[in-house]
């Protein structure tokens, strides 16, 4: 199953991010719900081809494409995408966001 969110998560929820905590929850927040949107949409999809859901055991692949090549550390692009997690495992699609 493929996902395409169609943007980035947001700067605020980078753990290197320096600013006021109700930002960075409006921000985590708003980012929740667009990839949850876009989940339970894939989700329905899935069910009228007849998948069953959650999936027990999955595999995560996530590609950030970002408009400028600079480097990123790579730790930091993954805990920024929590909330993007979070709302995966809210839509339904996976049981729980243990390793």
């Amino acid at each position: 199953m493929r996902i395409e969110i169609p943007q980035l998560p947001p700067e605020e929820s980078s753990p290197n991010w320096r600013g006021h905590w109700a930002e960075k929850y409006k921000a985590g927040k708003d980012y929740h719900h667009d990839v949850f949107y876009c989940c339970v949409d894939a989700r329905n999809r899935a069910l009228a081809d007849g998948r069953a859901f959650p999936f027990l055991k999955a595999k995560l692949n996530l590609t950030f494409i970002f408009p400028e090549e600079r480097r990123r550390d790579r730790d930091n692009i993954l805990s920024s995408f929590k909330k993007g997690l979070d709302a995966i495992v809210d839509a339904g699609l996976i049981l729980d966001d243990d390793s």
